[in-house]
């Protein structure tokens, strides 16, 4: 450590960091998009009297602030400016002539011009920052909440080319962190998350807020549901994540896409943003028409009922929790939804998976709940046979479901103004007709014998739940399609929840999504904690998160890094390498 102009301690990789920090926001492209929509300025006035900032300087000392785990405030930038840089670093980040001798004697001797110094830099960056500000009301005004909310609605609609730059700005500052060579086995599959950053003193006590004033920072709400540290007003940072599959090697866990707003248990509409944000990042990989991309989610975001539609529609198969609400119906007949007239019970959807009519005998009661480490071994084979059961009455898809739009037949009518409806369509196969299991009700139909071949006398038995002179209209045929709403398509995953497979897919991503959140918010990562954002605009406020994501970011792929030379030089596998389908030797453990 040494000491700077201004007897501040600074660390002695400033260097370092500069070259780092000034890469990112060279690649970024950040300081050319703001300067071309930057309003043009005259050539009238008088000639500038002291030198000039800019903007690719500014961001690159406000990312060394928070790359350096200094407080991310203009007067910390200010002081990087004039007392920590070097002349070298001064004119590696693009401003030689800011700091002179005379000049720096006076703001070293004059607290007044200090305080001028930082108020013409507060000047500059809210030029800088003004094409992507779209803050709603005056910061640091205490009004209403009500009239702050009627001013956030406004804004959302008269200042949405702000918004959109803004959110452009702090993509294109991710993405230029990912390296993307470490990404190069990475499937495409997500996890999304919000994390909850405090701007303001959080309240233990618990009372009325209806009567308090609004935050000074007008991005942010106030979030009641905040174990950890009390309620308080707080900015959301809705972040994706690219996440590995569980029987497979691992990706490093950065994040790709972020929307940051006001905070919420979970915003779909803000991970939706980031969806369409990434779907545009040079960093997404390709794949073919039917590969399935998983978008991996907790509970808050199964609670949106056209979320899946929505998430489906951009290319991702939703996997999630459903609530612990006693008012989630988890078994769905679709049997009416494929004939009106249908009598009989099923197909089913249940937990999210679709099941064929055999399984109605194992719907009719409650299943025994997952095994957790305190349960008996018996209770765990007791939940492998059910499961096992179960899986043999899934109908697998035969392709991926498909958006499209339900259009009445025939010529579209003049006269007619709704919109059209858009539907989901399932194509889902017969199990027995796939050879998985025998059926008695598809060899009678079919009338080939099946059910008594010697040959298939080794596959699961599927008949003994209806009678074979009676069954639902969807076993007459190898291949069925579903027809779903929005609505209908909610629980809709396809993996059922609860089953050892969904505990893998949950616990793998969920848990690489939460360790991005401990790398997030560690002094060595981004260090993002409570009350460490200190502007109050919508610019100011997003740019600090974004700089700690970034930071969490390099320092994730650091740790990737090494933990690929120590690996031999290959990508370690997940934990559950070699379990899928294991379901006895899991039993077994137990």
């Amino acid at each position: 450590m040494i000491n700077s102009l201004g007897n501040r301690v600074r660390p002695t990789d400033t260097a370092a960091v500069l070259k780092l920090t000034a890469r990112i926001i060279d690649e970024s492209g950040i300081v050319q998009t703001l300067e071309s929509a930057a309003k043009t300025k005259g050539p009238a006035g008088a000639p500038p009297r002291y030198g000039q900032y800019t903007a690719r300087g500014v961001l690159i000392a406000m990312f060394h602030a928070v790359f350096a785990g200094r407080p991310a405030s203009l007067a910390e930038v200010c002081a990087l400016i004039w007392t920590d840089y070097t002349d070298d670093q001064l004119k590696f980040i693009g401003m030689p002539d800011i700091r002179t001798t005379e000049r720096l004697a006076v703001l070293t001797a004059d607290a007044a011009a200090w305080r001028n110094e930082h108020q013409r830099l507060w000047q500059f960056v809210r030029r800088m920052l003004d094409p992507m500000d779209d803050t709603p009301r005056a910061a640091n005004a205490r009004t209403g909440r009500t009239a702050s909310k009627a001013a956030q609605q406004k804004a959302a609609i008269t200042m949405a080319p702000q918004t959109e730059l803004r959110r452009k700005v702090l993509n294109d500052l991710i993405t230029a962190t990912i390296d993307r060579s470490l990404l190069d086995d990475w499937k495409g599959d997500l996890a999304i998350d919000e994390h909850v950053v405090h701007v303001s003193k959080a309240f233990t006590n618990y009372y009325d807020d209806k009567g308090m004033k609004a935050s000074a920072t007008p991005m942010a709400n106030f979030y009641k549901k905040q174990n950890r540290v009390g309620a308080g007003w707080s900015v959301g940072l809705t972040r994706a994540v690219a996440t590995s599959r569980p029987y497979g090697r691992r990706v490093p866990t950065v994040c790709v896409a972020l929307d940051i707003n006001g905070s919420s248990p979970g915003s779909a509409e803000a991970a939706k943003r980031c969806l369409d944000q990434f779907k545009s990042s040079p960093i997404r990989p390709t794949k073919g028409r039917n590969d399935r991309t998983h978008l991996v989610t907790d509970q808050a975001y199964s609670r949106t009922t056209l979320f899946n539609a929505d998430v489906l529609e951009r290319g991702y198969t939703l996997l999630m929790h459903y609530p612990n609400d006693a008012r989630i119906r988890l078994l769905h007949d679709l049997g009416r939804v494929i004939d009106p007239e249908e009598t009989e019970p099923g197909p089913f959807m249940y937990r999210g998976t679709i099941l064929c009519p055999a399984a109605a005998h194992l719907l009719r009661q409650a299943g025994p709940e997952a095994p957790t480490p305190g349960d008996t071994p018996q209770h765990a084979a007791r939940f492998n046979e059910h499961q096992e059961a179960l899986r043999h009455c899934e109908m697998p898809l035969n392709g991926l479901p498909q958006v499209t739009i339900n259009r009445a037949p025939g010529r579209p009518s003049k006269t007619t103004t709704a919109e059209p409806e858009r539907v989901i369509k399932l194509r889902v196969q017969c199990p027995a007709a796939k050879g998985k299991v025998r059926c008695a009700i598809r060899s009678a139909i079919q009338g080939d014998g099946s059910f008594e071949d010697p040959a298939t006398q080794r596959l699961p038995d599927l008949s003994g739940s209806a009678p074979i002179e009676q069954w639902p209209l969807v076993c007459e045929n190898a291949n069925t399609t579903i027809v779903l709403t929005p609505r209908q398509f909610t629980q809709y995953q396809p993996v059922m929840e609860g089953s050892w497979e969904h505990q893998d897919w949950m616990s793998c991503n969920r848990s690489r999504d939460e360790g991005f959140n401990s790398v997030l918010t560690s002094t060595e990562g981004g260090n993002l904690q409570d009350r460490s954002v200190y502007g109050r605009r919508n610019p100011m406020v997003s740019l600090t998160i974004a700089f700690s994501v970034a930071r969490a970011n390099i320092k994730i792929q650091e740790r990737w890094r090494e933990a690929v030379r120590n690996n031999g030089g290959v990508a370690p596998n997940e934990p559950r390498v070699g379990q899928e389908g294991n379901h006895d030797g899991r039993v077994a453990a137990a």
